[in-house]
């Protein structure tokens, strides 16, 4: 918890507030945004389990084919 981790991808909007990110149904903070990147920082009390991430403009969504461990 509280460490910065970047998401590669596409379709994400270059601004911050406008993506969500959930790590097994915790929210994260996007601090910084591409069309390409995200950068989060994972939440407290984080379990082992899948990313989600949406996109709130185009609603655009995805969840991670790996866990996050």
């Amino acid at each position: 918890a509280g460490d910065a981790i970047t998401i590669n991808g596409t379709g994400f909007d270059p601004s911050p507030s406008n993506n969500a990110v959930m790590f097994t149904g915790a929210a994260a903070v996007v601090t910084s945004a591409s069309a390409t990147q995200l950068t989060v920082t994972v939440p407290a009390g984080v379990q082992y389990g899948n990313v989600t991430v949406i996109n709130k403009v185009t609603g655009l969504s995805s969840v991670s084919s790996t866990p996050f461990v």
